[in-house]
C-alpha cells in the first residue's frame, strides 16, 4: 500500500504516522488486495485486523466527473468546466505528455469532500491514527484514491496528491524519491516554476558544506527517514532533469513501465550522459535558478 500525506507541515513529526500506515499496510497484506466496496477503499473483514468495517462516515458519492482515468466524486454538483476539474484535465495532460506515461491501467478517484469536519471524520474512523492533515494519496493493488476537502488551498493539494494517482495508475513501481519530486515538480500552477523556498533552502546547505548526493536519495525506502532537505533535493533533480533534454528522466520512467528493463539507477544513467559527476551539475543549477554568487553566501 502507498499511502502519502499532503500538508503544509508533512515535514514534520511523520514517523507516528509511518507507525500508522505500516499497521495499514500488514493489515491489506494479510487479507490479501483490498476491493473497493461502497465506496471505501478496503475489503470487508479487514476490522479485525486493525482497520474499521464498512460503516460510519462516506465518502463523496452524489455527484461524479470523470475526466479520461480521473474520476472526482463530491457531494456538491461539480460541471465539466469548474476550475478544480479544469486544473485536473490541464495537469493529466501535462503530466502523461511531459513524462511520456504508458496508458493508465487504473482509474485514480478523488474524493472530495464538503468540508474539513466531514473529511477528518472518515479518515478518523476509516484510517484510524492517521495525523491530520489536508490531503491523502492511498494506493493499493486494486485502488488508487486521493482525499481531501474544499478549501483555501484544495487545488494546490489536489495537484500534489493526483500526480502520484496518475503516475501510480501508469507505472507498477516508482522510488520514493522521484515519486515525491515529480509531485512537487507538478504542484506549482505552472509547471517548472520554482516551488517554494526549496533553492534558497538547498542554496544554504551548500554553503554549509551539503553536496547533493542522488544516490543517497536513490537507496531511501523509507518514508519516515524523508527530511524537508531531502524533498527539496527531489524536486531539484527533476527540476534539472526537465530542463532541457528529458532524456534520460523519459528513459528511466519508461524502465520503469510495463515490459521495461530493469532499472538502471539514475545516477548511473545521469553519470554516462553528462561530462560531469551529478552532484556538481545539481549544485550549478540550483545557482542558475537563484542567480550567480548566491551559494556561496554566508561563507
Amino acid at each position: 500500500m502507498h499511502v502519502r500525506p499532503r500538508t503544509a507541515d508533512r515535514f514534520g513529526a511523520v514517523r507516528p504516522f509511518l507507525t500508522a500506515a505500516g499497521a495499514l499496510c500488514f493489515a491489506v497484506l494479510a487479507s490479501g488486495c483490498a476491493s473497493l466496496t461502497g465506496g471505501t477503499d478496503a475489503a470487508p473483514g479487514l476490522g479485525s485486523a486493525g482497520l474499521a468495517p464498512l460503516t460510519g462516515p462516506p465518502t463523496p458519492g452524489r455527484h461524479s466527473v470523470r475526466v479520461e482515468n480521473l474520476i472526482v466524486k463530491s457531494d456538491s454538483e461539480l460541471s465539466a468546466d469548474d476550475p478544480l476539474i479544469a486544473d485536473l484535465r490541464r495537469l493529466r495532460a501535462d503530466v502523461t505528455k511531459a513524462l511520456a506515461l504508458p496508458e493508465a491501467t487504473k482509474d485514480v478517484t478523488v474524493f472530495l469532500f464538503a468540508d474539513e469536519p466531514a473529511y477528518r471524520r472518515f479518515l478518523e474512523y476509516r484510517h484510524p491514527g492517521l495525523p491530520p492533515r489536508r490531503a491523502y494519496f492511498v494506493g493499493t493493488g486494486t485502488a488508487l484514491h486521493v482525499y481531501t476537502y474544499l478549501g483555501d488551498r484544495t487545488a494546490e493539494d489536489l495537484r500534489h496528491e493526483t500526480v502520484h494517482g496518475l503516475l501510480h495508475a501508469s507505472l507498477p513501481g516508482v522510488p520514493l524519491w522521484l515519486d515525491e519530486g515529480l509531485a512537487e515538480y507538478f504542484e506549482t500552477p505552472t509547471p517548472g516554476a520554482v516551488n517554494g523556498d526549496y533553492p534558497e533552502l538547498l542554496a544554504r546547505a551548500v554553503a554549509g558544506g551539503w553536496r547533493p548526493d542522488l544516490a543517497r536519495l536513490e537507496a531511501m525506502d523509507d518514508f519516515a527517514a524523508l527530511s524537508r532537505q531531502d524533498y527539496a533535493e527531489s524536486w531539484a533533480w527533476v527540476h534539472l532533469m526537465m530542463s532541457g533534454d528529458r532524456t534520460v528522466l523519459l528513459d528511466h520512467l519508461a524502465s520503469l513501465g510495463p515490459g521495461g528493463t530493469s532499472p538502471v539507477s539514475l545516477t548511473t544513467r545521469l553519470s554516462a550522459d553528462r561530462p560531469s559527476a551529478p552532484g556538481p551539475l545539481l549544485t550549478a543549477h540550483i545557482a542558475t535558478l537563484l542567480g550567480s554568487g548566491v551559494l556561496h553566501a554566508g561563507r
